[in-house]
């Protein structure tokens, strides 16, 4: 099953959807940048629980605390944008690496399946996001079980992020390198 959906992410890449995909990741970037830097000034220096690298339930609590009532009302507003962002980056990093896979690896290479690693991270950051839905959605009563959950969720997105970064900057190079090694040489 897992090779049957590499396929298909393999089949899918191409630069013109990687392109079209970087204009939906800046276009999201740039709401999402802007609500956490007015989140970090209104709440004395803490901004949005999506980019910490862990935290725990009270922690998550606090932080939602100091957020206030507009806040927490913008960082809800955020998330929204968050429905669609996980699935822009996850296809942007799967077709980067499918793109390097599908020229430098052979078709029954397992190395293949990484084009896989950015979608599950785009189902971790979801779950991670509907745990803070649930959250903001029930405050003040405290869900500590989903709030853990929330922290659970993140830390697994950013182990996944791990291994996505490295191996989307080691396509991307190769990619450029093989590139400019087939690009005619103009003193020929």
């Amino acid at each position: 099953m897992l090779n049957r959906l590499a396929d298909r992410v393999l089949a899918l890449a191409s630069w013109r959807k990687l392109g079209l995909l970087l204009l939906a990741y800046v276009a999201c970037l740039v709401p999402l940048s802007t609500a956490d830097a007015q989140i970090t000034k209104m709440s004395g220096g803490l901004g949005v629980p999506d980019l910490l690298h862990g935290f725990t339930a009270a922690d998550l609590y606090a932080r939602f605390e100091a957020f206030g009532e507009a806040g927490r009302s913008l960082y809800f507003r955020a998330e929204l944008v968050d429905l669609i962002y996980p699935i822009i980056y996850g296809f942007f990093f799967a077709f980067l690496i499918a793109l390097g896979a599908r020229r430098f690896l052979r078709a029954e290479s397992p190395w293949r399946l990484l084009c896989l690693v950015p979608l599950g991270t785009t189902l971790l950051d979801y779950l991670e996001n509907a745990c803070f839905f649930t959250v903001l959605l029930s405050w003040p009563a405290r869900l500590d079980t989903v709030a853990s959950l929330a922290a659970v969720f993140n830390v697994s997105k950013w182990l996944a992020f791990v291994v996505v970064m490295p191996t989307a900057i080691v396509s991307l190079i190769a990619l450029v390198v093989a590139a400019i090694r087939r690009a005619p040489n103009p003193t020929s």
